[in-house]
């Protein structure tokens, strides 16, 4: 869940920066979750629907990978969302908090 929304601009270098994350990990093998509606990556021999993370405690992260035994959980900003969404945020490190195998990260998309 968003706390607030970005000007269509903004909203499009967000999501550009979600998919290069997303394909980051897919690319490593590593299965992968994020929240861009209809994204497929892969090839057109084996293409790969890219299905939406869960919420964690009430948030929805923008990606999620689980990479072997290790999980990532990385949240996308554009500079005018970095310090609005503290929140959610907050609520992404308490859960990686004491989960050595965790790992949250906080990616500033760049203009």
């Amino acid at each position: 869940m968003k706390v607030g929304k970005r000007r269509w601009d903004k909203q499009s270098l967000h999501d550009e920066a979600v998919i290069d994350r997303a394909d980051h990990y897919y690319k490593k093998g590593c299965n992968v979750k994020a929240d861009v509606p209809g994204l497929i990556l892969g090839n057109k021999q084996m293409p790969k629907i890219i299905r939406r993370p869960e919420l964690i405690n009430d948030h929805r992260p923008d990606v999620i990978a689980k990479c072997s035994d290790k999980l990532f959980i990385e949240e996308v900003e554009t500079k005018n969302t970095l310090k609005r969404d503290k929140k959610q945020h907050e609520a992404f490190k308490k859960y990686v908090k004491n989960e050595p195998n965790k790992k949250f990260n906080i990616v500033v998309a760049d203009e």
